[in-house]
């Protein structure tokens, strides 16, 4: 049977842990995917409108950087504690 996809959208604040932390306990007796997804917007100087040009700025670039070190945190935190063999746990 194939793993059943689960996206688990955080903010990386406590109320969002605690969302994650009670779907795996929801879905503890199902194959699940629990993909974690972070994201966020560039909106300095009405950059946010044209995302092209704010790919190449530094804002973009560390907030990038911070959300991507984010999920890969909880990721392993998850991963490291995991004790059910059903679950998989990925960044997004």
């Amino acid at each position: 049977m194939k793993p059943k996809p689960i996206l688990l959208p955080t903010d990386f604040s406590s109320n969002a842990r605690n969302a994650i932390d009670y779907a795996i306990y929801l879905f503890e007796k199902t194959e699940c995917t629990f993909h974690i997804l972070h994201t966020f917007e560039v909106d300095v100087s009405g950059f946010g409108r044209t995302m092209g040009k704010a790919r190449d700025t530094r804002v973009y670039r560390a907030m990038k950087e911070t959300s991507e070190k984010g999920v890969k945190r909880i990721v392993d935190e998850l991963t490291s504690k995991n004790q059910n063999l059903r679950h998989y746990v990925q960044g997004s």
